[in-house]
């Protein structure tokens, strides 16, 4: 099931300017109009994960775009194929990824079943995802 939202649109509400966005679709063999299996609502992150990238330890957007393709990273097959009911279904979406240079971060992406939000948090955060959670 197809959103209208593409991947260049998920990357410019990212921040990225026109010329980045195109440049990493190039990059990465990603056509322009390439839609997402589901929307990504509004991009949000911690505190945490902003300071990470503030300080030029964490680039999260590498990450945002394997979610958004539906890359869930570092999941065990049982909540991989959750994710994928969870696209037919309406479910929250979860990706977990290690980054940093020795893979020493590790990194969040849930999107909201709503589709409302995306948000990127660090494993040590994850009390804030437990919230929004509830809040459904």
């Amino acid at each position: 099931m197809k959103t209208q939202t593409t991947m260049y649109q998920a990357l410019l509400a990212a921040e990225c300017c026109d010329t980045h966005a195109t440049l990493i679709l190039q990059t990465l063999d990603i056509p322009k109009d390439l839609r997402l299996l589901f929307e990504p609502g509004r991009l949000l992150m911690t505190d945490g994960v902003q300071a990470l990238q503030a300080v030029g330890l964490l680039d999260g957007l590498p990450y945002l775009i394997r979610h958004l393709l539906c890359d869930w990273g570092n999941l065990k097959a049982a909540q991989w194929a959750v994710n994928l009911q969870s696209l037919q279904n309406g479910e929250g979406l979860l990706s977990i990824y290690y980054a940093g240079g020795n893979d020493e971060i590790c990194l969040y992406l849930y999107s909201a079943p709503s589709r409302a939000f995306t948000l990127m948090l660090l494993a040590d955060e994850l009390d804030c995802m437990q919230h929004l959670q509830t809040q459904r």
